[in-house]
């Protein structure tokens, strides 16, 4: 009996000090072997970076985009003063300025301690914060930490939302932002004036709310108020949502290389389809002299082109979107970029491409024009596999309404395979392909800002429209 009781008074005292938070000390001794300076052998400039968990066999460092954005020799230096060759830089999507850096340790395994990663929703106004990061000064490799206080948590562009005051400098862009228990809850990306040069172009995208907070900005840099002393970070939390949807640097080029192929295909198709139907028509004038044979492939002819032309969906969209890149993921059987393309095109319908999702407003209101064209092209390109239309017609056989209903909503995961094994899969668990034994399993990725109520709004608008 004793020894139970000292078996649960350990546990108590162990989940008490997991509480706990640290002295500003034990914070920044937990950062130091943790951070590495990230630079260019063959230009100036520099930034922080601090790893954190990833795949075996690299050593993989989370910083700001803006850090490793540019082209050039990359490399980084850890705390022990060792130089590495950068491998791979991934880049998170939505103009998020967050990235990830790899590099191959010595022996294939990562002997760095990678930092805790906390949750940037517990950050309130006030809250303290600790950054350690390499400022710009040369000689050797010595970290710079500072304190500070969260003073505002909003939205700016490029994933911006938690600003803090303390004071940061040029190179410790993609320092880690750590709370009182020595969990990273942001990422460090700007000063006020690296924010005022950095948004100045983007002023007539930036929402209302945007917009205060840019001008106070500006306001502080020109009256020389604080000067310096306000920053900005990316709450981790972006982290933890868009890890697994981040493309490598030179993405682009594939999504061009892509179009190409397309292309290429859509003119073998139009090649072929011609020679077929100049081989008919001189079918046709050779049997002239079979008057009946004549008339009857004549019809066939006209039958095929009908057939071609019923068969071709018109892109049409009430808000002038163009849906020629969505059609051709789909035909290329392209499944996951036609999901994050199905995404931005009813952001674009609805006139949110900025805020990045769709209010309920936004769908009770989506054209049905646009909602049609986009169904049809996934109804037509999975023969009928997937498409809004298929899920919601399994929605409301299970008796499902505009108002939520949990059983009916988790029969609904099960049936299209959102949900196995009484858990609901992550974004990331979802497949991609036509193989899915699941009808209306796609698509998925277009809930976020909406969650579960968005879906039943979405379906009510669909059987409305089609």
């Amino acid at each position: 009996m004793k020894s139970l009781h000292r078996i649960l008074g350990l546990t108590f005292l162990t989940l008490t000090l997991t509480n706990c938070s640290l002295s500003s000390e034990q914070i920044f001794s937990r950062l130091e072997p943790s951070i590495v300076r990230l630079f260019y052998r063959n230009q100036p400039g520099h930034g922080t970076g601090f790893f954190v968990r990833g795949e075996k066999g690299v050593c993989t460092v989370l910083t700001a985009a803006h850090v490793v954005q540019k082209e050039g020799e990359r490399a980084l230096q850890t705390e022990d003063e060792k130089v590495w060759d950068v491998a791979t830089v991934e880049i998170f999507p939505r103009d998020i300025d967050l990235a990830l850096v790899t590099f191959r340790p010595e022996g294939g395994k990562c002997n760095y301690p990678a930092l805790k990663i906390g949750n940037s929703e517990s950050l309130k106004t006030g809250s303290s914060i600790y950054i350690s990061g390499f400022p710009i000064r040369r000689g050797k490799l010595v970290p710079q930490s500072v304190l500070g206080n969260v003073t505002r948590l909003d939205n700016l562009a490029r994933g911006y939302g938690v600003s803090y005051q303390t004071l940061t400098v040029g190179g410790m862009s993609g320092a880690p932002v750590m709370d009182e228990k020595g969990e990273v809850v942001a990422v460090h990306g700007m000063s006020d004036v690296e924010v005022v040069k950095s948004f100045a172009s983007l002023q007539r995208s930036l929402s209302e709310s945007e917009r205060q907070t840019f001008q106070q900005a500006v306001e502080r840099v020109e009256t020389g108020v604080q000067r310096l002393t306000f920053s900005w970070g990316m709450p981790i939390n972006l982290f933890r949502e868009y890890r697994g949807r981040a493309i490598a640097l030179g993405g682009e080029k594939q999504e061009v290389d892509l179009q190409k192929v397309l292309r290429e295909v859509e003119t073998g198709r139009q090649k072929l389809l011609q020679e077929q139907e100049a081989k008919l028509q001189k079918k046709l004038e050779e049997e002239k002299r079979q008057p009946e044979e004549v008339k009857q492939q004549e019809q066939e002819l006209k039958a095929e082109k009908q057939k071609q032309v019923e068969n071709e969906i018109s892109l049409v969209s009430a808000k002038g979107v163009d849906y020629n890149k969505l059609r051709n993921l789909l035909a290329a059987g392209k499944w996951k970029e036609a999901d994050d393309e199905t995404e931005r095109v009813m952001e674009k319908v609805a006139g949110r491409e900025s805020e990045g999702w769709l209010r309920l407003d936004d769908l009770e209101n989506f054209p049905c024009q646009d909602l049609g064209t986009i169904d049809k092209l996934w109804v037509k390109y999975s023969n009928g596999k997937f498409g809004f239309s298929f899920q919601e017609r399994i929605y409301h056989g299970l008796g499902g309404t505009k108002e939520y209903n949990r059983k009916v909503w988790e029969a609904f995961g099960d049936k299209i395979g959102w949900r196995q094994r009484g858990e609901w899969l992550r974004y990331n668990d979802i497949t991609f392909s036509i193989s899915t034994p699941y009808t209306g399993h796609l698509p998925k990725g277009v809930e976020e800002g909406g969650g579960m109520s968005w879906w039943e709004v979405l379906f009510s608008r669909v059987e409305t429209c089609i």
